[in-house]
């Protein structure tokens, strides 16, 4: 027997990174199942995956490669995705932040709202001295679920090194991918103090979803500004 079918729009958004046109359809039953079975399994993992997974079969730009987006592509086309197929609003608290008070202040997102912020002051190229450099690519979802630490400062190096395009002198381009995980981290490990921080600024500065909202606590009247950034803050 052949079922009747139901039509679902179309939509379309731009990437922050290239802004290339990408059109895509909302997440069906399926989709939210997966979702659903991630979330349960209260594991990051799980969840990237859940998230890669229903952005491929929904996105109907198909020279579009979800796995060499940036987090902040994903992240972004996610949330619309989310406001196209369960609603543009969500509902949110936020303690308030006078300490004597800590209210908590219900509050609505309009998630077609929710933006990617771009530092103007942020650039892929790391001038370390007059001649020698990094220029960095930005972090994927896929290469965020592979860190496996629970210290900070193994995650940081894990990430600055997963992100490194290539390294530059005056004479030659030395390409990441042809260089060990141990010679890269050793050769992060002998920059100055200096050196290193202009490296972190790379990720301090570089392009992030964000939403801002002023809240006046019912309670105390305490004027709250606050800045909503990244995935699971509006999702929890």
């Amino acid at each position: 027997m052949s079922l009747p079918k139901i039509d679902v729009p179309i939509y379309e958004l731009t990437l922050p990174s290239t802004e290339q046109l990408v059109q895509y359809r909302p997440f069906l039953v399926k989709e939210e199942k997966v979702l659903m079975m991630a979330a349960e399994s209260k594991d990051d993992k799980d969840m990237i995956n859940a998230v890669k997974q229903i952005i491929n079969n929904c996105c109907l730009t198909e020279e579009i490669k979800i796995d060499s987006l940036s987090s902040f592509d994903l992240e972004y086309f996610f949330i619309q995705l989310r406001a196209r197929s369960s609603g543009e609003t969500v509902s949110l608290l936020y303690p308030c932040e006078k300490e004597s008070c800590k209210e908590d202040i219900p509050f609505d997102v309009d998630l077609t709202k929710v933006e990617v912020f771009k530092n103007p002051d942020h650039t892929t190229k790391v001038e370390l001295t007059d001649d020698i450099g990094i220029v960095m690519k930005y972090p994927q979802l896929r290469s965020i679920g592979k860190i496996n630490s629970d210290s900070e400062v193994e995650s940081t190096f894990q990430m600055i090194i997963d992100c490194i395009d290539y390294i530059y002198d005056d004479e030659e381009i030395h390409k990441a991918k042809d260089a060990t995980k141990k010679e890269l981290r050793e050769w992060i490990e002998g920059l100055s103090q200096e050196n290193f921080i202009k490296v972190r600024n790379f990720f301090e500065t570089m392009p992030k979803v964000k939403y801002d909202v002023e809240l006046k606590c019912g309670k105390c009247k305490t004027v709250n500004k606050i800045e909503i950034e990244g995935m699971n803050s509006f999702f929890g």
